[in-house]
Parts: structure tokens; sequence; C-alpha cells
């Protein structure tokens, strides 16, 4: 192939990753190990100097040229069972857009949290709502808020939000910037968790908002503490380095240089990674922040987070005198794995941090699922490469040094979910067939791979049934299928149940876990399913699946609708109901057979439809200002 070709084809490639907002590194002889893990800054001057060093400079001083383009367990009520959050480690709760006490259902907007009292049935009502500019606290102008998820926690309603407080040239007028046939309007953007009382619930009292500089990565809850980590671009303004902010209502302050850590080997330093926990009994809070690339993936264990960089990893070649303008090109190595990923370990305890570990493995994660710790090792199963991929699981120490191995996983394929389970990784990776490897990590030093199924179709969610069944959510062909495995012997797993849904299906639960319900007592797993009409390519049906799951079979119990095509985004029980959540309804049907039991609607749609509530099998004149 022509050389000037590899080159601009190289261009495109890495433009495409930032574009992207995919970092990758070009590779530098100048970094540097250091014994120290994350150490922090000294002072401005020695963050300045770092930033130089690896950015040679590549901000510009005007705010205006910086990164714009980037841009189920279950809980009690006096008696009453009700499920929660499908969440990825025990005992860590995760923001979502719905939630439950028991009693009452919170349904999260982008403009409004809206109170809905759900149980029982024959009650169903509007109860009130918080809207998107009552989470700051304060009134702002030039500022947009758009809600992401919340938690519930005993009586209080936790909001995290995403704040963009538009900048200006001048006091009088929002600044803006027009380049390249664009108009951008600067902004400086913000994460906040916004803590409400809910003692009256029909007028939930605003209590604190704290926020922190970027847009929101992930939130997780252990207990009564909040963590929020989020991603802000290093840039400059007038010349220096603009620091990553802690807010308090209205008021913000910059963060110390002491509160910044860095990897002094980094080649690509590009984002502030920022840390902020909130104890939402005492209204404590502590932060810090880590200079990093984007980063891809995001795990906590009970005492540790873990943040994941992925390193795509390019070599400078020579120019061809026909694009001698240009300073250089980048190509990957055919004699390297293209992609590599750095981990951090965070020591968490409280509103404590401490970076403790790093580490590299080869390939890229495909999600928080295929991290996991357990009895003090780190197991990761990754897929290396573009072109010819692998597949491989790599088990880290406390130190995150790599002491076991498993690689050479399906060649050709890459990896499509991953379920640990105790001592047991369950892995698919898919190119035409449905590979399901039950791997053995009971020994750190010596991972290997007990049993292999080969189905047709594939996997992307696998949830435990119990200690020998698995289900899977994924496709076949066109359709949306349910797996249930068989995996009493580990060495001869089976697929003893399976379900497709129509010729042309699809399901959030599919790329969203915290769309499926399941409920072992009580046999049965929920998800949101749009389907195609056969007779009619322009129109879908949308429905939440309700199936029977036990050891023996798998079966369709039935299907709830609300009509429309309306999509179905969250199911949950509460006592004998189960409830699904759509865009503006709420609708109950008993557990025992599915009938319908009551429905409300619990905000206005954008086009004003419909122009009532339906409250609790009544009317009463819509209201939906609040």
């Amino acid at each position: 192939m022509d050389k000037s070709l590899i080159v601009m084809t190289s261009l495109m490639m890495a433009a495409i990753l930032v574009a992207s907002g995919i970092a990758y590194s070009i590779v530098n002889s100048d970094t540097y190990d250091t014994d120290e893990i994350l150490p922090a800054f000294s002072s401005y001057h020695e963050l300045a100097q770092f930033f130089d060093r690896v950015h040679q400079g590549a901000r510009n001083a005007n705010p205006f040229t910086s990164d714009l383009a980037l841009g189920a367990a279950e809980g009690q009520l006096d008696g009453v069972p009700y499920s929660t959050t499908n969440v990825r480690v025990e005992g860590i709760d995760e923001a979502d857009i719905v939630k439950t006490d028991g009693q009452y259902i919170f349904v999260s907007s982008y403009d409004r949290v809206s109170i809905v009292r759900a149980y029982p049935p024959e009650e169903m009502g509007n109860v009130s709502a918080i809207l998107a500019e009552d989470l700051l606290g304060y009134e702002a102008e030039n500022t947009s808020v758009w809600i992401s998820g919340i938690y519930i926690l005993q009586a209080k309603i936790i909001v995290v939000a995403q704040v963009d407080e538009f900048l200006s040239f001048s006091p009088e007028s929002p600044g803006i910037y027009e380049g390249l046939g664009l108009m951008w309007r600067a902004s400086e953007p913000r994460t906040i968790v916004s803590v409400f009382d809910l003692a009256d619930i029909e007028a939930p009292e605003f209590l604190f908002s704290y926020g922190i500089s970027g847009f929101s990565l992930t939130t997780r809850m252990i207990d009564d503490i909040v963590y929020v980590v989020s991603q802000y671009y290093v840039w400059k303004e007038a010349n220096d380095f603009v620091l990553p902010k802690f807010w308090n209502g209205s008021e913000s302050t910059e963060f110390q240089p002491g509160n910044i850590h860095y990897d002094p080997g980094a080649s690509d330093s590009s984002s502030y990674i920022n840390i902020l926990a909130v104890n939402l009994t005492t209204a404590d809070k502590a932060y810090a922040s880590i200079v990093a690339s984007y980063t891809s993936t995001i795990y906590m264990s009970p005492t540790s987070l873990y943040l994941t960089f992925q390193k795509y990893n390019w070599e400078v070649i020579a120019l061809d005198s026909g694009v001698s303008d240009l300073r250089g090109a980048v190509v990957a190595s055919a004699d390297s794995n293209e992609i590599s990923t750095t981990i951090y370990r965070i020591g968490i305890d409280g509103l404590s941090f401490e970076p403790s570990a790093r580490g590299d493995v080869a390939g890229y994660l495909l999600d928080h699922f295929a991290i996991d710790e357990a009895d003090g090792y780190l197991r990761v199963a990754t897929t290396t490469g573009w072109t010819n991929q692998n597949n491989s699981v790599y088990v880290l120490d406390e130190d995150l040094e790599i002491v076991g191995a498993l690689e050479d996983l399906a060649p050709g394929e890459r990896i499509f979910a991953a379920r640990y389970v105790g001592d047991t990784l369950y892995l698919v990776t898919f190119r035409q067939v449905d590979p399901l490897f039950v791997i053995d990590l009971s020994d750190p030093f010596d991972p290997k791979v007990l049993g292999e199924l080969e189905i047709p179709g594939f996997s992307s969610y696998l949830h435990p049934v119990d200690s020998t069944h698995l289900l899977g959510i994924g496709m076949e062909n066109s359709s949306v299928k349910i797996s249930l495995f068989d995996v009493s012997d580990p060495m001869s797993p089976s697929e003893i149940g399976k379900y497709l849904i129509g010729d042309w299906s699809g399901s959030y639960a599919l790329w969203d876990y915290k769309a499926v319900l399941f409920d072992a007592e009580l046999q049965m797993l929920v998800i949101p399913v749009t389907a195609y009409d056969n007779e009619s390519w322009y129109w879908s049906t949308a429905s939440a699946y309700v199936f029977n799951v036990s050891e023996e079979r798998l079966g369709l119990r039935g299907t709830i609708d609300h009509g429309n095509g309306t999509y179905i985004e969250r199911s949950l029980y509460i006592g004998d109901q189960l409830y699904t959540i759509s865009t503006w309804m709420i609708k109950s049907n008993a557990l025992s057979d599915l009938s319908e039991t009551g429905s409300i609607i619990y905000r206005e749609t954008p086009g004003g439809y419909p122009p009532t509530f339906v409250d609790g099998g009544g009317v009463e004149n819509a209201s939906f200002d609040r």
C-alpha cells in the first residue's frame, strides 16, 4: 500500500477516536516509572510543569477552544416486600431512573422527579414532584440542569444531575464562539448531588447540594455515603491551567494541588477524573482528582474503586515528501497488541480515598461485568486487538501485578457478556455461534476452562438464577432470545430453556441491566421488549414480557403494555403487585394472573397527551407544573 495512503488513513483513524471521546496515546520514550502510586501534586507549579511535559502546550489559552466538541435485591416496608434496583455488586446501590421505598414510586426524567403513591394500587395517585431547577437551591441564570438518576435512603431522596453554566465574555451576555460554520456556547459543566427530606412527601424539603467539575461517569452508594465520579477535560484559560472545582450550592472552591493525583509515567493525561464522597447523614464531604486519560470502565467493590483506561498504542512513522506539510502521522503497530488497559485502584473507606495500586493488562474490557474483586484478587476479562481478536482472563494481586492468566480464548471472536459467580466466571464470546465458557478461578495462579457450550446467537447479559443455573438475555438472528443454562456440571453446561421473541425485536435489557427485574423466590423475570409488526414495518409494539423461571423450565407468563407503542423502561414489584413504568404511565398488575389493578399518568407528554391524570381508576384535572 502507498505510504501516503497509510498516513492519511491513520490520521483519519486518530481523528475518529478523538471525535468519539476515546483517548489514544502515542508511544513516548520519555515516560518513566516511579515507586509511588499516583502521588499528589505539591504545588500549582509542579502541576503546570507536568501538563506542559505531557501535553506539550496542546491546550490554547482561549476557553472556547477547549473540549466543547467532545463534548435485584429486595427491601421490605411494614412486612410488604418490594424489589430494588438490579445492581452489579450486592450491597452497593446504583442510581437509576426509577426507585421505590415500598409505598411510593419515584420516577426521574430529564427535568423532574415525579413522586407517586403506588401501594396499595387502589390508592394510586400523584403526590408531588421535584423540578430540575429546584436542585441547585438557588436561582441561576444561563444554567441548565439535567437529571441523570436518583437514590432513596430512609426518608431522603438523593438526585444526581448534570449542570451546565454558560460562560460569558461579559456579565451582560453569554459567550458565543463561532468557527468552522458552527456556533458554540461555552459552558462549565459540573455534576451535583442534591438531597431532599421526604418527611412531608407532598412538599420535599431541600437540604443541600454539592457538586464537582465535569460530566458524570458513574455514581454508587454504600450505606449512607454517595460516591460520584466525573470527568473534566484539562484546558487553559489566560495561559493558566484550569483546576477542577467543588461546589457547595452556588459557592465554588478550586481543588488544591494536594487533592490532585497523577501518574508520573503517563503519556496521555487529558482529563481530571474527579471523585466526590458525600455523607448523607452528616452532610460531610471529601473530594479528590486523578489526572489521566478518558476512563472507560469503572468498577466498585465494598473497599475499592477501580478506574480503567484504554490505551491505543500507535507508532510515529516517517512521511513521504508529498505530505511533508504534516507534522506527523500514526499507524497501528502490527507487532504488538493494539489496545491495553491501565487499572488504578483507589482504596475507599467512608470519606477517605487512598490511591493504592496501578497495573496493566492486554486488551480492553467490555464493561464492569468483566472485572471483579474477590479474596484480595482482581479478575479481569479482556478482548485484544481489532482485527485478529483474541480473549484473555487475568488475575491480579493486591499490587495489581498479574499472577495468573488464561489467554487465546476463542480466537477471532470477542467478549459479549461476562458474569462472575463466586470463583466461577461465565464468559460469552461471539462471531457466528454463542460459546458460553465456564472458567474456574478458584486457583488465582491457574485459571482454567472447565466447559464450553456452543449454541446459535449470543447473550449480552448474564444473570445467576441459583448456584447451578444461569439466565442469558441476547439475540438470535433478529429476535430477542432468553436462555436458561444448567451449569450444575461445569464440564458440560447445557441450554435447558429458550424463548425467542418475534422475528424483529429488541430490548433495553440488552444494554441496560437495570431494565431487568428478576426474583428467584417469585421465579419471575421481567424485561421490556419492542417488536415490529410483521405486516407493517412502520409500527411497533412495546411490552413488558413476564417469564416464569425455575430450575426446570423457562416459559412466558404473559405481557403488559401501555398502549400506543409506549416504551416500558422499568418494572418493579411491591407486595403482590407488579408495576411497569413508561415515559408517562405507571400500571399495576396482580402478580398472580397479571390482571390489571390500576394505572396512572404521572406526567404530561411533550405533545400534551393525555390531558388528564388517570388516578386510582378515576380521573382528575391534570396539573403538570409540579
